[in-house]
């Protein structure tokens, strides 16, 4: 199974502040997801879940991991993932 579809991946996410490496693994997870056209949306709903959780993981430090891990991941993530979702209205 890849890691995209694992539903729970709130181990990760937890030590994510303590190893920044955990950081890597989400990245190429989201990047190598991306490329398939696909996945595209699996992806994106993936990104919507886990950022917000890291969030709360990096509160009360001062996040330059974090945010260094963003700077380098969307700007690499497929265009289709790291766009804002069309609303139909």
């Amino acid at each position: 199974m890849e890691l995209i579809g694992v539903p729970d991946i709130s181990p990760l996410i937890e030590i994510a502040n303590l190893y920044p490496l955990a950081l890597d693994v989400i990245k190429y997870m989201w990047l190598n997801a991306s490329a398939l056209p696909d996945e595209t949306q699996v992806v994106r709903e993936n990104v919507n879940k886990v950022i917000p959780s890291l969030v709360l993981v990096f509160k009360g430090t001062d996040a330059v991991t974090f945010i260094s891990f963003l700077g380098d991941c969307f700007p690499q993530l497929e265009p289709e993932v790291s766009s804002p979702t069309k609303h139909p209205f």
